[in-house]
């Protein structure tokens, strides 16, 4: 079969194995250039995070005295210490990899809270609408009236900061978001006639919910947790940085930060690597989500199904 003939056969007659998705996925992935560097980068991020004992050069709570503010080796710093010392000595590069792995738990935890909770109250509040729909979303507009960071640091002062308790408060300040996309995708998607063909047949409503109206706002949804991952990650850092997220002897990266910033003048890597690593998540992340949503939609995809078949079609002529 020639290329212009895969390209023009109808989906349906392509019904394709878990494995060949697989295959597709990863194949348009290495093509993306600017995703495949945003994976690349969240991959390293997590590989560090979940390895980080082993990666770990030195312990990230020894502190030497005898070191400390040591530059990092490319600023004339000492080999054992790649990415200098901190106040206390301490080596910068494992607490770099221990503020990663907390990072990277408050943000996968506080998706995966945030994300379910707000993605099922949407998802039922656009399908039945009512009075379910006004309560929840009257609800929701009511919290919205509150700053959600003023909100975080109340709570966070009033009981006291712990890794539990800001994933709880960023869950809380999160859910919003995923409810209100949601409803309105639900609401756009509701009237079509698939959904109505299902309802007709006697189709219960889980089944229709589960079975046609998530799969077809599936591409938005899965960009909005990857933005919502890297909004976490800049919530978790400020957090921390004013003091009322992570507290020691755990790191993250917004708790060197806020820790250094008093020795800007005399240590500035304190600041600057854990602020280009952030700055770098973030946009990795961004980079990501651009390109899920437009893998994941189908309009997109049908676009560039186009433009390949146009340009397949010009190398034959």
């Amino acid at each position: 079969m020639t290329e212009v003939e895969a390209l023009l056969r109808p989906a349906d007659a392509v019904a394709e194995s878990a494995p060949a998705r697989k295959r597709e996925f990863f194949r348009e992935l290495s093509r993306s250039g600017t995703g495949l560097v945003g994976a690349v980068f969240l991959l390293l991020v997590l590989i560090a995070a979940v390895f980080a004992p082993l990666l770990s050069p030195h312990d990230p709570n020894a502190q030497d005295l005898a070191v400390r503010l040591q530059p990092p080796i490319l600023f004339g710093g000492h080999a054992d210490h790649l990415l200098g010392t901190d106040q206390l000595g301490r080596d910068l590069l494992s607490r770099m990899f221990y503020g990663a792995r907390v990072s990277m738990l408050v943000a996968v935890s506080v998706v995966a809270v945030a994300g379910s909770v707000g993605i099922f109250l949407g998802l039922v509040s656009g399908y039945f609408g009512g009075l379910l729909d006004t309560i929840i979303m009257r609800f929701a507009d009511t919290q919205l009236a509150f700053p959600g960071l003023l909100l975080a640091l109340i709570i966070l002062y009033t009981i006291g900061p712990s890794v539990k308790l800001l994933v709880i408060v960023l869950a809380i300040n999160g859910w919003l978001v995923y409810a209100r996309i949601v409803r309105g995708l639900v609401l756009s998607v509701k009237s079509a006639e698939y959904v109505e063909a299902a309802e007709i047949v006697g189709a219960k409503s889980l089944r229709i919910m589960t079975r046609h109206i998530i799969p077809n706002i599936a591409s938005p949804i899965l960009t909005l947790l990857v933005l919502e991952f890297a909004r976490i990650i800049l919530a978790e850092a400020a957090l921390s940085f004013l003091g009322y997220g992570v507290q020691p002897p755990q790191s993250s990266w917004g708790l060197i930060i806020g820790q250094g910033q008093d020795y800007l003048t005399v240590g500035w890597w304190l600041v600057a690597i854990p602020g280009i690593t952030i700055c770098l998540t973030v946009l990795s992340a961004n980079l990501l989500a651009s390109w899920l949503r437009i893998y994941a939609d189908p309009r997109q995809r049908e676009r560039r199904f186009g433009k390949q078949l146009d340009a397949l079609m010009e190398v034959k002529a």
